[in-house]
């Protein structure tokens, strides 16, 4: 252990001590879409939005979103003096000396003849002031047209000045311009009339005047020069009276001037000027870093040359704890700091607790700082005093009791003793929690409780029990407890604010969800304020009266890792040193605006809210103007009385496409800032009916379309009933005919294969073959029997068919003695009970292949017929090995010549008929077969389709 020599030294950290501590200032730069970090002019319209002369041309800003403006055949893009005039024109001159304006969101060339470098110009009521050689050029700004030339000598220009009432000419004498074009000439002394560079600035009727040479500082005032200050070895770019503080902006930083002297700031940045916007904030412009945006210039950046990692704040000053193992004090109302502590390690100071008399820090190790140091090797995460005798701790590995005076007496001494065990510790811990992760304790005065928060639980430790603390049946887990009135508050891993209450019932604290919105990352409890960290801002929520408020911006280039309070400042420890707030301006945040750019209708802007009815796509353009960074203002939307709709964080549109006809109240908000409800923002239009939804409209057509239904539905009745009676007489004398023709070919069919069969049986009882006449006669009668009773059918199933054919075969067959074979073969997926086809539809082309086929050949003679399913149809093949269709004519030409076969004519009419009035049709299809040119037989093939009935 070593001895603490070093008591309350001075501090040799080499902290920048200026005349006066930087602002506080959020920078807006190109990484967050500024056109160019150098940046010549700063600007407000009178609408809300920012302006910016930049390296890259004209630019504005609403908050979020950058807009540039460039326009063809541009000279160059730099330069400065931002002014809007009476018609909502921004303008702007290059530092070649032409003029710019943007007008409707173009940017637009003024037309001048020529320039003779860069100046002011300027803009009083409706006239525009500009230099040409020798001349001062009037314009009027409602139509641009040149109204008068005032002439001067430019030998000896050097500047021009634009104030509220007067537009100033600075030569040889001052020339002062008002509004009526009436001018005034005074003298200048001679250190400014060979001073050939100033720069001007006013403040009502007075003129402050600075040479570039020497920065020798004048003051024109009722019409007298006096010389001010001196600012030497300085290059002074501009002039600003802001705050009613004249300030000068120049390469070594910013200087206020007052009391006859100047206080410099940012010396180490390149500035061009310094603006107030109309929230009462600062904006500087510099050459080199973009923009700082300073919300006032009473929130002081300490800069040091260590990092602050932990602070803890007691009367006057505040305990900081750095990265190197530094401990110091540091008073913000002088900026004097004193070491305290300086370790040899490298290890950052992560904690410091203090009481009356000790000062308790862990870094590497746990260190307890009085008159001498005391370390201990433990990992103490969170410390309390319990009362004048012991220190509750969370620490890694173990939670429990310590004291520094085991001489005094408290009532946890038994519950110390209880868990004490003699251990090689300098700290004399009684060890209440072993094998656990502490992470935070805190102490309840009201009813004597220990609260442990641990990796493995919460714990609430009386002076004779123990208890594990659940939330809904399950274990908490949390990483910051402290207590305030009664009550334990603590941040859960889920990032939720929970409450305990007295009898250590758990609840959820609520706080603005308005107002914080994202989750919470850490906690910290300072008497009755709790400060709440997410990843965007800090928040301070009073416990008393549950009031919630932003005090801090957290933006990607600084982050936060502590906060302390003192009875007038809040001090943060940041990544860039200290941010010493004033607590009477701790909320930097103005109310951000809502500003309706413009509304489309059907991709055109109107001023009309009464529209016709296919003017019903609306698109809406807005901004919302919040300037300090790192915000997030959302937009919600509702129509009429609808929900309301959030957009995304930074979207700035909204389109409305094809609204029906009626009246519209649009309501628009701004979401995260509080009462958002006295915020809202209505648009009201109106969508006109077409003229044919009107109710005369309506009810003179619907009378109109019953009259014409009433008189259209009478005449097509009666066509329709004329027709009808037509078509149905037609029908019923077609069916009629139709069944006359196929009863009567029926009939005359029957007859005449009688007569070939009898003709076959007569000829086996002359031959005396009484056996085979017998067996033949009791098949024609069968088939005789059975061709009777299908006479009566149209349709029969093809087992029927087959059975009708093989009689007919057999009888056939008894003419040829023998010589004559058949066969029938039937793919097995037909099934020949259910499908049906016409009645005898293939005897005919059967009794054609016999008589004409194979009657007159030698030999023997066969005929196959096949049944096959394809697709869509039931296909038939009847195939024999006759003469051939050619041949067989020619015997029927010779032997009979006035012969027509009766089959054929017979199958041509029945299938004529069978086909009447059906889509797809039984077709015939002849084959004939030949080997050698010599016929060798005919295939016929029969396709039925399987729709066809």
């Amino acid at each position: 252990m070593k001895t603490f020599f070093l008591l309350f030294i001075s501090l040799s950290l080499n902290c920048y001590k200026l005349v006066a501590q930087n602002p506080y200032s959020y920078v807006i730069d190109k990484s967050v879409g500024l056109p160019s970090n150098s940046v010549y002019d700063v600007y407000q319209d009178k609408k809300g939005f920012m302006w910016f002369a930049t390296g890259e041309g004209l630019s504005k800003y609403d908050g979020t979103k950058f807009y540039s403006f460039t326009t063809k055949n541009q000279t160059s893009k730099s330069g400065s003096n931002i002014i809007e005039d009476n018609f909502g024109r921004v303008w702007y001159i290059n530092f070649d000396g032409y003029l710019y304006y943007v007008e409707n969101n173009q940017l637009q060339a003024f037309k001048q003849k020529n320039s003779i470098g860069y100046y002011e110009f300027g803009i009083i009521g409706n006239k525009l002031f500009t230099i040409q050689k020798n001349s001062i050029e009037v314009y009027d700004l409602k139509n641009l047209k040149l109204i008068k030339k005032i002439k001067f000598d430019n030998t000896y220009f050097k500047a021009t000045h634009l104030s509220k009432k007067y537009f100033y000419v600075f030569t040889n004498k001052l020339l002062k311009i008002d509004s009526n074009l009436n001018t005034t000439i005074t003298s200048l002394p001679s250190e400014l009339v060979t001073t050939k560079s100033i720069v001007v600035e006013s403040h009502l009727d007075d003129l402050f005047i600075v040479s570039k040479a020497n920065g020798q500082l004048y003051k024109y005032s009722n019409q007298t020069f006096e010389k001010e200050a001196v600012l030497k070895g300085n290059i002074i770019q501009n002039l600003s009276f802001v705050d009613n503080k004249l300030w000068l902006a120049t390469t070594s930083g910013l200087f206020e001037y007052k009391n006859k002297s100047f206080v410099n700031y940012y010396r180490e940045i390149n500035i061009s000027t310094i603006f107030k916007d109309q929230e009462n904030k600062f904006w500087i412009s510099t050459l080199t870093n973009g923009l700082l945006y300073i919300p006032n210039f009473s929130s002081i950046l300490w800069k040091c040359n260590y990092k602050p990692v932990t602070l803890n704040s007691d009367n006057n000053t505040i305990a900081i704890g750095y990265e190197n193992d530094i401990l110091s004090e540091f008073n913000p109302n002088n900026y004097e700091e004193k070491i305290i502590f300086k370790g040899n390690s490298n290890h950052e100071i992560y904690k410091v607790f203090k009481d009356e008399t000790n000062y308790f820090i862990t870094s590497n190790n746990f260190k307890i700082i009085n008159n001498k140091i005391k370390e201990v090797n433990i990992a103490v995460k969170d410390l309390v005093k319990v009362d004048d005798k012991y220190y509750a701790f969370a620490a890694s590995g173990l939670c429990g009791l310590f004291s520094l005076d085991n001489k005094k007496t408290s009532e946890w001494d038994n519950l110390y003793t209880k868990y004490f065990t003699e251990t090689p510790s300098d700290l004399n811990e009684s060890k209440i929690l072993v094998g656990v992760r502490g992470k935070s304790v805190a102490y309840n005065p009201n009813n004597k409780t220990i609260f442990f928060a641990t990796n493995v639980g919460l714990y609430a430790q009386t002076l004779n029990t123990q208890k594990e603390i659940q939330y809904k049946n399950k274990p908490v887990f949390c990483q910051k407890i402290y207590y305030y009135n009664n009550c334990i508050y603590l941040l859960s891993n889920e990032y939720e604010l929970l409450k305990i209450d007295d009898n250590n019932t758990i609840s959820i604290e609520t706080v603005s969800k308005n107002l914080i919105t994202d989750e919470i990352k850490n906690i910290k409890l300072i008497d009755d304020i709790l400060y709440i960290f997410t990843n965007n801002a800090i928040f301070q929520f009073n416990l008393s009266t549950k009031k919630a408020t932003k005090i801090q911006n957290i933006t990607p280039n600084i982050s936060v890792s502590d906060i302390a309070t003192l009875s007038n400042k809040t001090i943060l420890a940041t990544s860039s040193g200290l941010i010493i707030k004033s607590n009477t301006n701790l909320n930097d945040e103005s109310l951000p605006k809502f500003i309706l750019n413009k509304v489309l209708i059907n991709d055109k802007q109107k001023t009309a809210t009464n529209f016709e009815f296919d003017e019903n796509n609306l698109s809406f353009d807005f901004s919302v103007l919040a300037y300090l960074p790192n915000t997030k203002f959302p937009i919600s939307y509702k129509i009429n009385n609808g929900n309301w709709v959030t957009l995304e964080d930074n979207q700035r549109s909204l389109k409305l496409s094809s609204l029906a006809a009626g009246d519209y109240s649009i309501q628009f908000k701004i979401e995260n800032i509080e009462k958002t409800d006295k915020n809202i923002i209505n648009y009201n239009f109106s969508i006109q009916k077409p003229f044919w939804e009107s109710t005369i409209f309506i009810l003179f057509s619907i009378l109109l379309l019953a009259i014409l239904f009433y008189f259209l539905y009478k005449s097509k009745l009666k066509k329709i009933q004329k027709k009808n009676q037509i078509e149905l007489n037609r029908i019923t004398l077609e069916n009629n005919l139709n069944q006359s023709k196929l009863t009567a070919i029926k009939s005359q069919m029957n007859p005449h294969f009688f007569y070939n069969a009898l003709n076959t049986i007569q000829s086996y009882i002359l031959s005396n073959d009484k056996k085979e006449a017998i067996i033949y006669l009791n098949k024609f009668s069968s088939l005789t029997r059975t061709i009777l009773e299908l006479t009566e059918k149209n349709y029969l199933s093809i087992n029927e068919e087959i059975k009708t054919i093989t009689l007919y075969l057999d009888l056939e067959k008894a003419r040829f003695f023998n010589d004559f074979n058949y066969t029938i073969s039937i793919d097995k997926e037909i099934d020949t009970e259910s499908i049906k086809i016409p009645t005898m539809l293939l005897q005919p082309f059967i009794e054609n292949a016999i008589k004409h086929g194979l009657l007159h050949l030698k030999g023997e003679k066969t005929i196959n017929i096949v049944f096959k399913k394809t697709n869509h149809s039931l296909e038939i093949s009847i195939d024999d090995n006759g003469i051939g269709r050619k041949r067989s004519e020619e015997l029927n030409l010779n032997n009979r010549k006035d012969h027509i076969s009766f089959a054929t004519n017979a199958i041509e009419k029945r299938l004529e008929i069978l086909n009447l009035n059906k889509t797809n049709k039984i077709t015939v299809a002849y084959i004939d077969k030949y080997k050698f040119d010599e016929a060798i037989g005919t295939t016929v093939i029969i396709n039925i389709p399987t729709t066809w009935k």
